[in-house]
């Protein structure tokens, strides 16, 4: 075995063997893979909902489902029922299961100016039941009950802060679907250590 290969194998050990970073509980299932590395994953019941998790050192992402149990969500699944889906350097709530959602309908609310460019997007043509977003409240404060670090309850703060000041009409679309993302808006990313204030 050349040296060159015992010192590939020795990073690719080190790499395998490394710990969770901090905001990652210790109940979380190491992976791994050529693009981020070591990441973690988890799930917390949340009421009648499930929180499933995703992290790396610099970012989580985190699925709310309303609809599902823990048991019914797939190892490594972040869609797939109604809920929300926050990642945290995006800072914004994506709505999931409420309406279909393709790449043709964003393609549709895409506008452009004389010249061919992206001029904006139209807002999502669809919006949330006030029981819809009381639900999603419900199973957040279910799953902040249920978090370990605090990583975790800083994220789901941040979900529940979202959903308190949400307005039901002023929808913005994105690829992946209805958001209450707004580009002018201050962003924070809640997994991080400091970011909160």
């Amino acid at each position: 075995m050349t040296e060159a290969i015992r010192r590939c194998l020795f990073l690719l050990a080190l790499a395998v063997s490394g710990c969770a970073p901090t905001g990652v509980p210790a109940d979380a299932s190491r992976h791994w893979s050529l693009e981020e590395g070591s990441y973690w994953t988890w799930k917390r019941s949340a009421g009648s909902g499930c929180s499933s998790w995703m992290a790396v050192k610099d970012w989580a992402s985190v699925s709310l489902f309303v609809d599902k149990r823990c048991t019914e969500v797939p190892e490594l699944e972040l869609s797939g029922g109604k809920g929300l889906s926050y990642f945290s350097v995006e800072d914004r709530l994506v709505f999931e299961g409420y309406w279909p959602w393709s790449a043709e309908t964003y393609d549709k609310l895409l506008v452009y100016d004389s010249h061919g460019m992206l001029a904006r997007t139209l807002p999502c043509p669809n919006s949330l039941t006030q029981g819809a977003v009381a639900k999603l409240r419900t199973t957040a404060v279910a799953a902040a009950a249920n978090s370990v670090t605090n990583a975790e309850k800083h994220v789901i703060s941040r979900i529940l802060e979202h959903l308190t000041r949400i307005e039901r009409t002023a929808l913005s679309a994105g690829q992946e679907g209805c958001s209450d993302g707004h580009d002018s808006e201050q962003r924070v990313d809640p997994w991080k250590p400091n970011s909160m204030k």
